[in-house]
């Protein structure tokens, strides 16, 4: 039990570490791995504190307490210390598989080390389980069983240990109390959405911004990224006296997040922001970062393509077809998107500019400004002036109030 709890509280102080050190992924885990989109998601935090914090507390204190349970303590200290590792364990089995479903079935992501974390978890649950003191009946030292017509004597281990034995029921409320707490930390994750503080800071750097007009040009990340805001899809006008350009995946959760939060910014700040929008797919089919695609960005890049058609083939469609494209918590199917896409700009329109070679020359353009700004997750949202930011903002209020303050947005207005 020891050796198992010094495992898992080494496995979860390190995923603590990596969460609070914001630029940090585990050992062996990509930008696009399942490590990345698990320690990023809602999930991976309470309140927004990072549960490798309360697992590692866990797992300590199972640490602590079998240091009571052995012959030299007193029946009252060894009883006590047995309660608190069948609470403990009830706990960490419920916590295991809580968060292992939460992987499989809603993040649709698998992080090997929280996984190992897990294994080891329900491994330690199991054997106090097993090697706990529980009497098996309501009376203990020697019971009578009636076993066809005769009466069988049965003297249990527990049974020889009388002043040490836990009882059924009690073993049974003490598991119970267990669960109720994993319960209630799952009731908390799924009722306050509240963000992972994954959320970093990149300096400004040297950039410019030539200035609203035809010819206008925006340079962001230390000036290697050049773009001409008259040639990209864009919320509000490639005229707007403050342009954010956003790297995104039409597949990624936090993205479709910060996408509500910027489209609300653009309606409060009118024609003072234009939000410059470049998908950058999380699928190595059109990004060479990716070694292995997750499976919920197995779509990234057929979507990405479709959203650029529609742009080329029709700039007036491109907001509504973007927005319907974020609309569900999940993604959408790539055939249910070109339906639309068609219905959107016409079905030959749509092939046409699907065989337009910018479309993919964009894409690679949009995965070269994600590798040169360093950042490890997506959103990347950038602009001259503006320390980037990357990853889900903490929340639409600030991200306002971010916006505001350091892009001196709403002032004319008196906002």
């Amino acid at each position: 039990m020891r050796a198992l709890s010094v495992a898992a509280w080494g496995i979860s102080g390190y995923l603590l570490a990596v969460s609070l050190d914001q630029q940090r992924l585990p050992v062996g885990c990509g930008a696009g791995s399942g490590c990345a989109a698990v320690l990023a998601s809602r999930w991976s935090s309470l309140l927004g504190l990072p549960v490798g914090g309360a697992a590692a507390v866990v797992y300590l204190g199972v640490f602590i307490a079998t240091f009571y349970i052995e012959a030299q303590r007193t029946v009252a200290i060894r009883r006590t210390a047995w309660s608190l590792l069948i609470w403990s364990a009830a706990i960490i089995a419920g916590a295991a598989l809580w968060f292992i479903s939460l992987q499989l079935c809603v993040i649709d992501a698998i992080c090997p080390w929280c996984m190992a974390d897990h294994a080891v978890g329900l491994l330690l649950s199991i054997l106090i389980v097993w090697q706990a003191p529980i009497a098996r009946r309501s009376t203990v030292g020697r019971d009578a069983e009636q076993d066809g017509g005769a009466l069988v004597d049965i003297e249990t281990d527990t049974a020889r240990d009388s002043a040490r034995a836990i009882s059924l029921s009690r073993a049974a409320g003490l598991v119970g109390a267990g669960v109720t707490v994993v319960c209630l930390l799952a009731a908390m994750q799924a009722i306050f959405d509240v963000p992972t503080g994954r959320t970093i800071r990149l300096p400004p750097g040297t950039n410019a911004d030539s200035g609203p007009g035809p010819y206008r040009r925006i340079a962001v990340i230390d000036g290697k990224f050049h773009v001409s805001p008259h040639e990209l899809p864009i919320l509000g006008s490639a005229d707007s006296p403050k342009l954010l350009l956003v790297l995104f995946d039409y597949c990624c959760p936090h993205c479709r997040a910060a996408h509500g939060y910027l489209e609300n910014a653009q309606q409060s700040f009118g024609g003072e922001l234009g939000i410059l929008l470049m998908p950058m797919p999380m699928d190595h089919k059109c990004n060479k970062t990716i070694e292995q695609t997750e499976p919920r960005f197995e779509h990234a890049c057929e979507l990405a393509r479709l959203s650029l058609a529609v742009w080329r083939a029709d700039r007036k469609a491109f907001v509504a077809f973007d927005h319907w494209l974020f609309e569900p918590e999940m993604p959408r199917d790539p055939g249910e998107a070109r339906r639309r896409a068609e219905e959107s700009v016409g079905a030959a329109a749509l092939e046409a500019a699907l065989r337009d070679g910018w479309i993919d020359r964009q894409v690679a353009v949009n995965v070269e400004a994600y590798i040169d700004s360093g950042a490890n997750r997506i959103p990347v949202i950038m602009s001259p002036g503006f320390s980037s930011i990357v990853g889900r903002p903490e929340s639409e209020r600030q991200l306002l109030q971010t916006l505001r303050n350091e892009l001196k947005l709403g002032e004319s207005s008196g906002e």
